[in-house]
């Protein structure tokens, strides 16, 4: 009898280890951000990553969501993106600069080679980052346990994607979402993570 309790015991102890733990123990996810400064270098200093997020897509007459994860490892970058209807959806990878798109319901598959800047879009998060680094006029704003960043687009002439607004949320130390804008200050595309580990 004592050994079973004790062998609960010791697994009821080890899952709340694991669960507890997982924030300090997985790289990148253990940041505490302090002030501007620390938030400057999480940003800098994000290269890998995997990421579930709710993508919602506003155009003039309607508004339409998507479910993407994204990861960005081992100089591979990889964007699916589901319908939240019918869970279909679209398979990007891009590796050595060679771009092959897949739809997961079809056996069918494009491969192009040297294009090594077309999945970096305005929902991604390298996307953002890139622009962060290339602004020098970002601001960044502390409001309502909120860091706001606000930069501009590096690519200008898509009008649909002029401005970009990151929340990072203080108390959690993450990314909440990241909101476009277009050159009418619409809110173009809004995603909202749902999880993102920094590897």
């Amino acid at each position: 009898m004592k050994k079973k309790i004790f062998i609960i015991f010791f697994i009821l102890i080890l899952h709340i280890l694991i669960f507890c733990c997982y924030k300090f123990f997985i790289p990148g996810n253990n940041k505490n951000i302090e002030d501007v400064s620390d938030l400057n270098n999480y940003i800098s200093s994000i290269k890998e990553y995997n990421v579930e997020s709710k993508v919602t897509v506003n155009s003039n007459k309607n508004s339409n969501s998507y479910t993407l994860l994204q990861s960005n490892y081992d100089g591979i970058s990889r964007q699916e993106i589901r319908s939240t209807e019918n869970d279909s959806g679209i398979i990007i990878e891009n590796v050595d600069n060679c771009l092959t798109i897949k739809n997961t319901q079809l056996p069918v598959e494009k491969v192009f080679s040297d294009y090594a800047g077309v999945i970096k879009n305005s929902v991604g998060l390298d996307s953002f980052i890139d622009d962060y680094l290339c602004d020098e006029n970002k601001e960044v704003i502390d409001k309502d346990g909120y860091y706001i960043i606000s930069v501009r687009s590096k690519n200008s002439q898509n009008k649909y994607s002029l401005s970009k607004t990151l929340f990072f949320n203080k108390e959690k130390s993450s990314i909440e979402k990241i909101v476009v804008k277009d050159i009418n200050n619409n809110e173009t595309t809004i995603i909202e993570y749902i999880k993102l580990e920094i590897l």
